[in-house]
Formats: structure tokens, sequence, C-alpha cells
């Protein structure tokens, strides 16, 4: 189950990352799609759904070795998406919050699920 949660954030923070550095580049083939792809609700909804899977693996981790690490990079993950976001007046910088906050979380997940995995032989 931890692998999966983890898997599944790393997976959706790439997706976030994906869509925040490919679109200008998308935006200048499919100059139709402007509207629909820089719409706040996508953001939105990936912190919607970025920030449960954090925190759960937060809890889950909270009593474990390196729990502080993990769950410093976790928050910082979700505090970077939640900023670009939903904060308007930070929207010149929403693409560096939303890529540093898909980097931490990714990494947060990373390192969890590295130290969580159990070793094969």
């Amino acid at each position: 189950m931890q692998g999966a949660v983890d898997i599944s954030a790393v997976s959706l923070s790439g997706l976030c990352m994906l869509h925040c550095l490919a679109l200008p580049l998308v935006l200048s083939v499919l100059p139709a799609t402007m509207h629909s792809l820089q719409s706040e609700i996508i953001h939105q909804v990936l912190v919607a759904l970025a920030a449960p899977l954090a925190v759960s693996a937060a809890w889950a981790v909270r009593r474990q070795k390196q729990a502080g690490m993990i769950i410093s990079l976790l928050s910082l993950g979700v505090l970077g998406l939640t900023l670009g976001a939903f904060v308007e007046p930070l929207h010149d910088f929403e693409t560096i919050l939303t890529v540093s906050g898909a980097l931490f979380l990714s990494v947060g997940h990373i390192l969890r699920w590295s130290i969580h995995r159990p070793l094969q032989s």
C-alpha cells in the first residue's frame, strides 16, 4: 500500500511538472488549446489530488526514521503547489512554485519509498 501511494504521488508530481513545462510548447503548436490548458482549475484540481497523497504519506511515516526530512519535503511540495495554484498575487511565480513544489513532493515520496521498500536479495 505504501509503495502504491508513493508511486501515485510521484506520477502526479511528474504530471504537474509536465503540464507546467510543456505548456508553452503545446500552446505554440496548438494556439486553440490555450484557454482550456491554462485554466487555473487544472492546477487547482492537481493540487487537490496531490495534497491528500502527501498528507497520507506524511502521516504514515511520522514516527519512523527520517520522518522529519520526509515530512519537510512533502510539506514544502504542497506549499509550493498551493501557492502557485491559489495565490493570485504570486501568479508571476506560478511556474517556479509549481515545478519546485512538484520536485519537493517527488523527492519526498522517492525518499519515503526507498527507506520503506522491502530489501531484495
